[in-house]
């Protein structure tokens, strides 16, 4: 009928799911088992501990502590996350993280959650924590 259908084969159509994760803090010590007055008879003891992010069923954890900036634990995680058989990329400016499903399509909005660990000894809260842009990777169509 003089038309011309154009067919793709083998090539996923639509578009994959994104998110941003923004991590800050900063990671602090305390003075503890003082004996005197002068700050040299105390122990110096770091908030230490780890934020994890999960993204559909699999976790990424990186740890923190002495040194640790909002910066570095972000790029740790950006490492994590850019292993075989990931379910997403990450591309990281700053400290904020950006992730992109590695197919293409609505089943690639996965849900997000993060999580954190740290020193509950000494501190009330961990040194870093993570925004997330979203509770799910959005923008994935098919």
């Amino acid at each position: 009928m003089g038309q011309t259908i154009t067919v793709v084969d083998g090539i996923s159509v639509g578009t994959p799911g994104t998110a941003t994760v923004a991590i800050s803090g900063a990671v602090t010590p305390a003075w503890v088992d003082c004996t005197g007055s002068a700050k040299s008879t105390c122990t110096e003891v770091w908030n230490g501990g780890s934020l994890s992010l999960t993204i559909g069923q699999k976790t990424y954890t990186t740890s923190f502590g002495e040194g640790a900036t909002a910066s570095s634990v972000a790029s740790a995680l950006v490492s994590a996350m850019n292993t075989a058989l990931s379910p997403v990329s990450a591309t990281l400016s700053g400290d904020t993280i950006t992730i992109q499903s590695t197919l293409n399509g609505t089943g690639t909005d996965y849900p997000l959650s993060v999580s954190y660990s740290y020193n509950t000894s000494f501190f009330t809260h961990p040194a870093f924590t993570a925004t997330l842009s979203g509770a799910n990777l959005t923008g994935g169509t098919n």
